[in-house]
C-alpha cells in the first residue's frame, strides 16, 4: 500500500511511524491534517474486559510495557 501511494496511486491511512522516512523526503504528502491530529500512544476497544481472550491480554501487555520502555 505504501508503494501505491508513493506511485500516485491514491491516499494512504497507515500509522506516522510507517512512513516517517518517505514523508521526510517528500515521497509521501499529508493531507486532512486537520481531521487526522497526531497522539502518542494506541486506542484499543474490546467488548468486555470480563471476557477478554488471553491472547488479546497478552499483546495489551505487551504494548503497554514497549510503551513504558521509551
Amino acid at each position: 500500500m505504501v508503494q501505491a501511494a508513493e506511485q500516485g496511486v491514491g491516499l494512504l491511512h497507515v500509522i506516522e511511524h510507517y512512513i516517517r522516512e518517505q514523508l521526510a523526503n517528500g515521497r509521501l504528502l499529508r493531507v486532512l491534517d486537520a481531521w487526522c491530529p497526531s497522539f502518542p500512544g494506541f486506542y484499543l476497544y474490546t467488548a468486555s474486559r470480563a471476557q477478554m481472550p488471553l491472547r488479546l491480554r497478552a499483546l495489551i501487555d505487551f504494548l503497554k510495557e514497549k510503551r513504558g520502555a521509551r
